[in-house]
């Protein structure tokens, strides 16, 4: 007994000591782990879809869209359609040149046409009846050279027009080559004795022909417009130093605008420009012949042309014509020649 109080003694001293050894030690006593509480998952209720569902207005069930058919207009019997084209852009279409090689040409002869255009890949080329009116047709590349004949019947001139574009935006130029006489045409003795030579310079246009003669310092203009008058002569009045053309005129590509004398009247003299349009090639120059003078009384003067053959001028500014053959010799006692036929 005595031994278990002295044990129980040395026990508690031995744990006052340590207390005292280690005074900011608290005592740590366990804490029993809380009991651990399973919470029921909660199962979800399905709520069991109705046999027929019921469309909602408007909207197409989804068992249509999958087996609907596709349907696909049918056109009319009737019905046609048309492809959209395109239209050429204003101011894409340019023709550079549209010239022959010769300004005349004999009556059956043979010779070729040059032209380049832009902004399209196919030109149409006509040949025109004497009315003006279209007739043969060639449809060729943008640019080449294309061989024609005259008829044997062809008379004066003949004309062809190039064509570009399409109905909404297009461009024409016509050539004009005039037929030249065969038959002693360019013989002086053809005229009557009081015929007198000159120097001269002609330059064909689009609808008609100037004629410059130095003898007379005139300047005759002779329009294929069959309006009226048919022709008409003025004084030429350029002088040296003038200025040679207007350079704020532009002719439009392949066409020229006329220059010096030529130039002056077709700028100044009312109606001139309009009537004879842009000149088609330069002025060339040569002698020429002048037989007879226009009056009043109808009377024909004979201007002979650059090509051969003459010019009868009818009146003032009656008419005129192109001859192929120069009026037969008559004497100086004569009256003034009549025009062959």
């Amino acid at each position: 007994m005595r031994t278990h109080r002295w044990f129980g003694l040395s026990l508690f001293l031995a744990l006052l000591m340590v207390s005292a050894c280690n005074p900011g030690l608290d005592q740590v006593f366990p804490t029993p782990l809380p009991t651990e509480t399973e919470t029921p998952t909660e199962t979800p209720t399905l709520t069991p879809l109705p046999a027929t569902l019921t469309p909602t207005p408007g909207i197409t069930p989804l068992s249509a869209l999958t087996t609907a058919t596709p349907v696909f207009p049918t056109p009319r019997p009737d019905q046609r359609f048309t492809p959209t084209r395109t239209s050429i852009p204003y101011g894409s279409l340019r023709i550079e040149y549209f010239q022959a090689e010769v300004s005349a040409v004999e009556a059956g002869a043979i010779f070729r046409l040059f032209w380049s255009v832009q902004g399209i890949d196919q030109v149409q080329i006509y040949e025109l009846t004497p009315d003006g009116e279209r007739e043969q047709v060639w449809k060729l590349g943008r640019t080449g050279s294309l061989e024609v004949r005259t008829r044997e019947n062809d008379k004066d001139a003949v004309q062809y027009e190039l064509v570009i574009g399409d109905e909404t935006n297009s461009l024409t130029q016509t050539v004009t080559v005039a037929i030249s006489c065969v038959i002693n045409c360019t013989d002086s003795a053809a005229f009557s004795a009081s015929a007198v030579s000159s120097g001269a310079a002609q330059q064909i246009f689009e609808h008609g022909v100037m004629i410059w003669l130095e003898t007379e310092r005139r300047i005759y203009v002779l329009y294929d417009d069959k309006n009226s008058p048919a022709w008409a002569s003025y004084p030429d009045s350029f002088t040296d130093g003038q200025q040679d053309s207007d350079p704020t005129i532009t002719a439009p590509p392949g066409l020229l605008q006329p220059v010096r004398g030529f130039g002056l009247v077709w700028r100044t003299q009312a109606g001139v420009r309009d009537r004879l349009g842009w000149a088609t090639l330069p002025e060339i120059g040569y002698t020429a012949q002048i037989d007879g003078a226009a009056t009043a009384d109808s009377s024909v003067t004979y201007i002979s042309s650059q090509e051969g053959g003459a010019f009868a001028l009818t009146g003032q500014g009656q008419s005129w014509q192109r001859i192929q053959q120069l009026p037969t010799p008559v004497s100086t006692e004569s009256q003034s020649p009549t025009p062959s036929s």
